[in-house]
């Protein structure tokens, strides 16, 4: 059983230590809206099945008010509590349902067979950004402009797009209410599937990250990350010193590593503990759903921004935080974690399609304004790439192939 507690707008009284309680205080700023305001379920649901799966023991505890300070970040944490921002978490929980609401109408129409895995979806992370942030506003221009600029950009008729959208909005219904779900409702039994274990696999990394500090710098599980034990972890955290692939000028802070590490071990946790029925092909979806899920916070920033490039392609304004690693780094540390801890697919749980073109983008862009760079993409950031883009890396045509995540690869 979960355990969770919601008081509003109390304070939270200081602490020395973990204690068998996790505290999560949301604290919102007056520009929040009411819409921003309406998840608190639905954040409280997902945080309190993350903190159970990492110690089944502890109490939950979480708390809202205005914000005293607004944290500059979606999250920082001391020994009282984690806080975050509502409305950040409130963003990501509106581009779950996005991501989830396409992924099961292409989940049901082909009955979750494997092809399923080898679909690139309509909807980009970045179109889910969008809609979701516009979705916050009770004025619906703002929402209508963006459907009609992604279903013209991405080839999706209104109709498509609408039914979505009616899915999406079935799955807030039902989270937010708790109430049951029709079991002969296949679509939105798969959406609500996949976006519960999508958003539980972003809200580990980032709680378990906060929880770090939370505890007092340090880390609630021991045991070794497997992103470690396989060397990956030494190799990403390279690519920022001396001699590696990006400017070392924004020198790593060893908390702040050591904090993102125990995030990639909670992430590790929760995906290991997840299991959304017999259909293994679900359980795929779902993981590659927390990748793209997980761009935003981690390229742009969950009140980040998008811009054009050259080629009129929307792509992130890439937000660095100094004393970390660098976002693409970070992202190719979830897709790692995420693949090597999925038993049956693990060639199409990557940085595939559009989060992939996006990579390729500001990898290229850091090593281009990086004279020292050693210009060395190693093996363990293009093993969570598609095999395209090395291809295409090595001389092939660039092309949509090359960011394709191939089912028999």
């Amino acid at each position: 059983m979960r355990s969770f507690i919601v008081l509003l707008f109390c304070l939270i009284s200081p602490i020395t230590s973990f204690a068998g309680e996790w505290r999560l205080a949301l604290c919102h700023g007056q520009e929040a809206t009411k819409d921003d305001l309406k998840y608190r379920n639905a954040i409280g649901l997902s945080a309190s099945s993350v903190f159970s799966a990492i110690d089944p023991k502890a109490v939950t505890t979480m708390k809202v008010r205005q914000c005293v300070q607004e944290p500059d970040l979606a999250c920082y944490a001391d020994d009282t509590a984690i806080y975050c921002r509502e409305e950040s978490f409130s963003q990501l929980i509106r581009i779950a349902a996005w991501l989830a609401a396409e992924r099961a109408f292409i989940f049901v129409s082909r009955e979750g067979s494997p092809a399923t895995l080898g679909v690139a979806p309509s909807l980009t992370w970045t179109d889910a950004y969008l809609l979701a942030d516009a979705d916050r506003y009770p004025d619906a221009g703002k929402l209508n402009r963006v459907a009609n600029q992604v279903t013209e950009q991405r080839g999706l008729s209104a109709d498509s797009l609408n039914a979505i959208y009616s899915l999406y909005l079935d799955i807030h219904r039902h989270i937010n209410n708790n109430t049951e779900v029709d079991p002969d409702n296949a679509y939105l039994n798969v959406a609500i599937a996949v976006y519960r274990a999508s958003l539980e696999y972003a809200f580990a990394f980032l709680l378990g990250h906060e929880a770090y500090h939370f505890n007092n710098n340090r880390c609630h599980i021991q045991s070794a990350s497997i992103i470690k034990s396989k060397g990956i972890w030494s190799v990403i955290r390279g690519l920022q010193l001396k001699g590696g692939l990006y400017d070392t000028s924004n020198r790593l802070d060893t908390v702040e590593l050591k904090a993102d590490h125990c995030g990639y071990k909670w992430l590790q946790t929760v995906s290991e503990k997840t299991e959304l029925g017999a259909n293994k092909v679900l359980n795929t979806l779902a993981r590659k759903a927390a990748i793209d899920l997980l761009a935003s916070p981690l390229l742009i920033g969950l009140k980040g921004r998008l811009e054009k490039n050259i080629h009129s392609n929307v792509v992130p304004a890439v937000k660095v935080l100094p004393g970390y690693l660098y976002p693409q780094s970070r992202l190719a540390l979830v897709s790692a974690t995420l693949r090597l801890t999925e038993p049956k697919s693990p060639h199409v749980v990557k940085l595939c399609n559009e989060v992939s073109k996006a990579m390729v983008s500001i990898i290229q862009d850091a090593v281009t304004h990086y004279p020292d760079s050693s210009g060395i993409v190693p093996d363990e950031v293009l093993a969570e790439l598609p095999a395209g883009v090395e291809k295409s890396w090595n001389g092939a045509p660039w092309s949509e192939k090359s960011h394709v995540c191939e089912i028999g690869e």
